[in-house]
């Protein structure tokens, strides 16, 4: 039997600050989205940082993390889905439903 991950956001980060940073980050690739040129090139970068973000929130967990980070890249670099609140999704995903 594996043991679990440790969680170092969980460990150095209060959940509300957490949501902070997911409030952030998806109010910052939803403003990328009106910048006319630059705002497509921009998504690509902003799409990856959001999915590590992400993906340590969740911890790394097998199937779950790996799911909503793909979700978050998908989501970015497809331009009009920007404003869907991924990591806000995310946040709300581990901190309200799965206890």
């Amino acid at each position: 039997m594996t043991a679990r991950r440790t969680d170092d956001l969980d460990r150095y980060l209060d959940p509300w600050i957490q949501l902070l940073v997911c409030l952030i980050i998806d109010a910052v690739g939803m403003g990328f989205y009106y910048l006319p040129v630059m705002g497509e090139a921009i998504d690509i970068p902003d799409g990856f940082l959001e999915s590590i973000w992400v993906y340590y929130m969740l911890n790394g967990q097998p199937g779950s993390a790996g799911a909503w980070a793909t979700f978050d890249f998908i989501k970015e670099v497809l331009g009009p889905l920007c404003i869907i609140p991924g990591c806000t999704m995310a946040w709300i995903w581990k901190y309200q439903f799965r206890k």
